[in-house]
C-alpha cells in the first residue's frame, strides 16, 4: 500500500526538522541579535507564519511547512526551560512547572478533540488552530521581563533575593547587618 508508506515518510521527514533546530539553539541563543528570548519570539512568529500558509496552501506543500514548522517549534522549546530557570527565583520556578505541568496535562486530553473538531471543520483548519496558538505563545513571549544572554545568573539571582527583601519592608538597616552578623 503506497499510502501508508508515503505517510510514514512524511511523518519522517517532519520529525527530521528537528535534529538541526537543537544545534541552531546552541548557536544563536548568544548572538546579540537573538538571545534568548528573541530566539523563542523569533520561532513562535515563524512557526505562526508557516502554520498560515500551510492553512492557505495546496496540500503538496504541507510536508515541507509542516517539518519546518516543527523546527521552529523544537527551537523554542529547546530555550523556554533553561530561560525559565534563568528569569525567575525558585519558588515561582518550582510553582510556575506545576502550574504548567496542570495544563500540559489538560492539553493533552483536551488537544486531540479539539483538533478533530478543527478537521471536522476542514482538512486543514488544525493548521489554524496551531498558527494561533503560537501567536498566543509569541504574545506571552514577548511580556517577559528581560533576556538573559549575557548576564550573570549569580547577579541575578541576588538582585531578585533583594528585591524580595526589600519588598518585606527590610532594607539595609542596621538592625539587618547585626543579624547577618549573628548569623555568621
Amino acid at each position: 500500500d503506497g499510502g501508508a508508506t508515503e505517510g510514514l515518510d512524511g511523518l519522517l521527514y517532519t520529525l527530521a526538522g528537528e535534529l538541526p533546530s537543537a544545534f541552531v539553539a546552541l548557536y544563536i541563543i548568544e548572538k546579540e541579535a537573538f538571545g534568548r528570548k528573541g530566539t523563542i519570539l523569533y520561532s513562535q512568529i515563524g512557526a505562526c507564519i508557516l502554520f498560515l500558509i500551510a492553512f492557505l496552501s495546496p496540500n503538496s506543500w504541507l510536508v515541507p511547512l509542516f517539518t519546518l514548522s516543527r523546527a521552529f517549534l523544537k527551537l523554542s522549546f529547546s530555550i523556554i526551560y533553561p530561560l525559565t530557570a534563568e528569569i525567575y527565583p525558585t519558588s515561582f520556578r518550582i510553582s510556575g512547572f506545576g502550574f504548567a505541568s496542570g495544563f500540559g496535562r489538560l492539553g493533552a486530553s483536551f488537544g486531540p478533540q479539539i483538533l478533530l473538531g478543527l478537521y471536522g471543520i476542514g482538512l486543514l483548519y488544525p493548521s489554524l488552530g496551531f498558527c494561533i496558538a503560537c501567536g498566543i505563545m509569541a504574545t506571552a513571549t514577548f511580556c517577559l521581563p528581560y533576556d538573559t544572554r549575557g548576564r550573570r545568573l549569580d547577579l541575578i539571582e541576588s538582585t531578585n533575593v533583594s528585591a524580595k527583601h526589600s519588598i518585606k519592608g527590610g532594607g539595609d538597616s542596621d538592625e539587618d547587618e547585626d543579624d547577618e552578623k549573628k548569623q555568621r
